[in-house]
């Protein structure tokens, strides 16, 4: 029963000492002396930024406490005068020039009667020009002049402390366009753009989320990777295509295309313009059996100024009735003079590609400014098995210098 009565007597000294208890009173028993301590801060943050930092904080507990100590290094400090409200107080304060690298902080409360409360430590880092030496802007996938007038650019994926990008550019009355694009945005538009001149572009970084400084790569001057042109050089270029003569059906010329006689095998002598399921598209076809197309040919010429260009072909998005079949040769061409070199010596072409199994295709050439260039198709079907292709659109770009 003694024990019993021991055990108890024990329990309640224990719980009566738990409850006088508060938090940032501390009681400290040393040599037979009770120590109190001054409230501690509160909600203690640190915000980098460009060769400084701020550290805020709480003060709630001490209604007493009247300076605030911060330490870092070996011996730096700095000491925060306090004027206390009725209500808690949130102090912020700056340290300024802070060289750049990783810094320990310790925070200590004094109150009025000149008593200290616990430290409480955090630990960050300041950015200087070394982390801004290692920012790269962020990749440009592709940026070309639409139809519209507009620029088109498209952007890889930004790195994570990435925020956005700036870009400038000059519209075609000379002025200043500029745009800012937030975080990962993907496609962009600036609207009209002046042919031939360059844009400039800069990203932006938030080293952490509670960054207090914007920081740059260094600003990146280009031009883009090609311009349209086809309206001003090309004539009936995509879908539906314009028919110059034809059966009244299917089959027929299309209008501002030269097209061999070896290639016009379809309804009667046509050959070019194809109006399967009503879409009429620009296409050839020979099937099983049916007569070759010999190095048949289909091209416009026209005249360039001097300047490297790019020839692209689409032959559709999956639609049953566009696109190609075949193995047989077929070629995209390009070549200086009125007309497209034969299928058998496409080397002598300014470029050339095969677009067997293709649904686009591209080609670039350099013109002199001079000599016309040839602008087209050159295919040879003689074996047995089917083969067609049908197009959607041909497309000229200039490749800006």
């Amino acid at each position: 029963m003694k024990k019993l009565t021991l055990s108890i007597f024990a329990l309640a000294a224990a719980l009566a000492w738990a409850g006088c208890s508060k938090i940032d009173d501390y009681k400290e028993f040393t040599t037979g002396k009770i120590r109190k301590y001054a409230g501690k801060v509160d909600s203690l943050k640190l915000f980098p930024g460009k060769d400084r930092l701020v550290l805020s904080w709480l003060l709630i507990a001490d209604p007493n406490v009247n300076k605030v100590i911060v330490k870092w290094g070996d011996a730096d400090s700095v000491t925060v005068p306090v004027a206390r409200t009725n209500k808690p107080d949130s102090i912020a304060h700056e340290f300024s020039p802070l060289p750049e690298g990783p810094y320990n902080f310790t925070v200590i409360t004094t109150n009025s009667f000149g008593e200290r409360s616990v430290p409480v430590y955090i630990s960050g880092k300041t950015y200087g020009q070394n982390y801004t030496n290692t920012l790269l802007n962020r990749p440009l996938d592709d940026a070309y002049l639409a139809e519209s007038g507009h620029a088109n650019l498209k952007w890889g994926a930004p790195e994570e402390t990435c925020i956005g990008v700036n870009i400038t550019w000059t519209k075609n009355d000379g002025s200043k366009g500029n745009r800012y694009v937030k975080g990962a945005t993907a496609d962009v538009v600036l609207e009209d753009y002046k042919p031939g001149s360059a844009f400039t572009y800069q990203t932006l970084f938030k080293p952490e989320p509670l960054a207090i400084d914007t920081f740059y790569a260094a600003s990146v001057t280009t031009v883009l990777k090609r311009e349209w042109v086809t309206s001003k050089y090309l004539k009936n270029y995509r879908l539906p295509f314009a028919i110059g003569t034809w059966d009244g059906s299917r089959w027929g010329i299309p209008a501002h295309w030269n097209v061999s006689a070896s290639a016009k095998t379809r309804g009667g002598g046509f050959g070019g313009f194809d109006n399967l399921n009503g879409a009429a598209t620009f296409g050839f076809e020979k099937w099983e059996g049916e007569t070759a197309i010999k190095n048949g040919k289909a091209w416009q010429t026209v005249t360039l100024p001097a300047g490297t260009y790019e020839l692209a072909l689409h032959l559709g998005n999956g639609e049953w009735w566009l696109g190609t079949r075949g193995n047989e040769p077929r070629y995209l061409a390009a070549a200086t003079g009125n007309a497209l070199p034969d299928y058998n010596a496409m080397n002598t072409a300014l470029a050339y590609k095969s677009f067997v199994d293709q649904t686009r295709a591209s080609i670039r050439f350099t013109s002199d400014g001079v000599n016309p260039v040839s602008l087209g198709f050159v295919m040879n079907w003689e074996v047995w098995d089917a083969q067609f292709f049908r197009a959607q659109e041909i497309i000229l770009y200039k490749i800006p210098q």
